[in-house]
């Protein structure tokens, strides 16, 4: 056998090879197409809770009165998290998404965010009378609450610098500019308690 006679099953073979190797990149650029809707669904989300953040220490620096604390807390979560159906329904299919690639991340983010709501369905108006007791049950909502934007905005990062290394160095560039932003002495960004490796 001739080598000629090898030519159309080595030109069949790699044209084969080719295909497969279009079909997985073309596979990947659509997986990482809907990572990153999923990242800038999870990245308004931190936002959003960055944002209550900002308005409960707004309050706080405002007012002595432990009422009007308690109010202002309820006010924040009611104006930059009250999510519409829609919104919960896009987080969750966020949530899914990452889990087929990053069940671990996906599971993580999970637990955070249902962390976030069970504090943000929480009243503290039946302490308010008792400072002591309302300071210490603040304090300890406070911790979870930037604890559970800490997690999500590591895993915003960690999925970003896995899928698109540009689109990684944005998000840090912006939320370093957030950051420049926060009033010293508020407590509104996560890196402020947590470490930031």
């Amino acid at each position: 056998m001739e080598f000629k006679d090898l030519l159309p099953i080595v030109g069949v073979a790699l044209g084969w090879g080719l295909s497969e190797l279009g079909g997985f990149i073309k596979f990947r650029a659509t997986k990482a197409r809907s990572v990153k809707q999923a990242i800038a669904t999870l990245y308004k989300l931190n936002f959003d809770m960055l944002q209550v953040k900002l308005a409960q220490e707004y309050y706080k620096n405002n007012s002595s009165d432990l009422e009007d604390w308690e109010r202002g807390r309820n006010r924040s979560f009611e104006k930059y998290l009250n999510l519409p159906e829609a919104a919960i329904v896009k987080v969750n299919e966020s949530i899914t998404l990452i889990s087929q690639e990053y069940p671990l991340l996906a599971f993580r983010l999970d637990g955070a965010i249902s962390q976030y709501m069970f504090i943000k369905n929480r009243n503290l108006n039946s302490f308010v009378d008792d400072k002591k007791v309302y300071m210490k049950m603040l304090t300890g909502f406070e911790v979870s609450q930037l604890g559970a934007q800490h997690i999500v905005e590591k895993i915003i990062f960690s999925l970003a610098f896995k899928v698109d290394l540009i689109l990684w160095i944005n998000l840090k560039l912006d939320m370093r500019k957030y950051k420049k932003g926060i009033k010293q002495g508020d407590l509104i960004h996560s890196s402020q308690v947590f470490s930031t490796k």
